[in-house]
């Protein structure tokens, strides 16, 4: 990740000057690396996650119509590096348009951070959000959440890669995703999903009314998100990429 002391990433960088090739998970890891160990950079090989799909074949969303409710899925763990408080901001701000819209958070909070959790669970009991939001837990596998949605957010401020991006894509449901980091590279605006500026409850609200207005678009990106994403994130293309780095 980029963010931190520049000392204590160039310290974290230097083991890997010992390795003969150095295989990361995105382009932004890439650079970040590169960035604290330039001399890395004829080491490193990007390869994307190989991101197995669901164990049944994603069936599309039912919802058609725009007046029918909006239910929103978030799935990671609950702390602000992943945006689960931009999250309830932006539905809050839909809900104060009236809109009937609806957040289910499947996560939990790392040990030494329930003081954000018991923020989030107060804030969701706010007038603007009681009774809209959903705590689930931690959850796994997440199939049965994701099919539930009728759109999948990723608010992260920060995400290196982002493997629940590439689930809700292969679970084929429309995505609204950071344009942060490795993120960035796994959604392609307005074609296989949509994206915002991290940390902005705003844009991630219109990105969300958007899809809300427009049932058939929101089906599209999902379709053309679950088509690529079962090109780029193969476990065997993950697999033949491997091979190669190691036999090379």
């Amino acid at each position: 990740e980029d963010s931190g002391p520049r000392l204590a990433l160039r310290m974290l960088g230097l083991p890997i000057l010992l390795a003969q090739r150095v295989v990361v998970n995105s382009h932004a890891s890439a650079k970040t690396l590169i960035d604290v160990t330039p001399r890395a950079r004829d080491r490193v090989q990007v390869v994307y996650n190989g991101v197995p799909g669901p164990p049944d074949p994603a069936s599309a969303s039912r919802r058609t119509d725009p007046d029918q409710p909006l239910g929103i899925v978030l799935v990671g763990r609950l702390s602000e590096r992943k945006g689960t408080d931009v999250a309830l901001e932006a539905v809050a701000r839909l809900r104060s348009a009236g809109r009937d819209v609806r957040l289910v958070l499947c996560g939990t909070a790392f040990e030494g951070y329930e003081w954000f959790e018991r923020q989030l669970h107060e804030r969701a009991a706010a007038p603007d959000l009681a009774g809209a939001v959903e705590f689930r837990g931690y959850v796994s596998p997440t199939w049965t959440a994701l099919a539930e949605a009728d759109v999948v957010i990723v608010p992260s401020r920060v995400e290196p890669f982002g493997n629940t991006a590439v689930e809700a894509l292969l679970a084929e449901r429309p995505l609204v995703a950071s344009r942060t980091q490795g993120l960035a590279e796994i959604v392609d605006h307005g074609r296989t999903g949509l994206q915002v500026p991290p940390g902005d409850a705003e844009a991630l609200s219109q990105a969300l009314a958007t899809l809300g207005d427009d049932p058939a678009l929101a089906r599209r990106l999902a379709a053309a998100g679950r088509a690529d994403a079962e090109q780029r994130f193969s476990v065997a293309g993950y697999a033949a990429a491997m091979r190669e780095a190691v036999s090379a």
